[in-house]
């Protein structure tokens, strides 16, 4: 029962709901918002959250499963395993394997700095003209980098 419940979490929520925005921030950030697979940063793209299992195959919303790609990237990889999708791009591989082996304190560190910048009213002003001018895409400024 708390399985079918767990796998029903998340298909009751749609668009970037199924995720705290702190957390998604702490991805990209993780990723430095580039994409992992073709490289392209936040400024030039519209930033998602790709799964490494898709939820459909047994694989978790957790960070060690999630990376940043690029809206691109995530339709164009659809059910391919990601090994074989990453093998299509130079050394999408190992910031694949990068990115799923950081440590859980390395995330706290990340979340920290995301929810730092959710309660700083100027950089949230900042995230929240972001996410509206690019629909919840995360399109970034060169501010994100200070």
């Amino acid at each position: 029962m708390a399985k079918a419940n767990e796998n029903n979490r998340g298909n009751n929520r749609n668009g970037s709901n199924w995720i705290r925005k702190d957390l998604r921030l702490a991805i990209y950030l993780r990723d430095n918002m580039t994409c992992v697979f073709c490289k392209t940063h936040a400024d030039n793209t519209t930033l998602t959250l790709d799964h490494v299992v898709s939820r459909s195959e047994g694989g978790s919303n957790g960070t060690p499963n999630l990376v940043t790609a690029c809206r691109s990237c995530n339709s164009s990889r659809q059910d391919m395993p990601i090994a074989d999708f990453a093998a299509r791009f130079d050394g999408a591989a190992q910031r694949v394997a990068n990115a799923i082996s950081t440590t859980r304190i390395e995330m706290v560190d990340y979340r920290n700095t995301a929810k730092g910048m959710y309660a700083d009213p100027i950089e949230k002003a900042k995230i929240d003209a972001m996410r509206a001018r690019a629909s919840c895409s995360w399109k970034s400024e060169h501010a994100w980098r200070k």
